[in-house]
């Protein structure tokens, strides 16, 4: 169960790959998002400026990434 953060998938019409919206889930505010970076062959995190994760933070970001990759395999 996540503690910190919320994934929410958005359209990403004609595509093949995924786009989600990361957000906090104790406010609803908007941190960013996670998306396919095609010269890295992986899912990727975009940060909105200004914000800071802990490490709690990274480590379930890091974790619905490692997911997000295992269900491409």
């Amino acid at each position: 169960m996540k503690k910190y953060l919320d994934f929410m998938q958005v359209q990403n019409p004609g595509k093949k790959t995924k786009i989600f919206h990361i957000f906090n889930k104790e406010t609803d505010e908007f941190l960013g998002k996670i998306s396919w970076r095609i010269g890295w062959r992986q899912y990727v995190s975009n940060l909105e400026e200004g914000i800071d994760f802990s490490s709690g933070c990274h480590k379930e970001a890091s974790e619905f990434i490692d997911r997000l990759m295992e269900d491409r395999k």
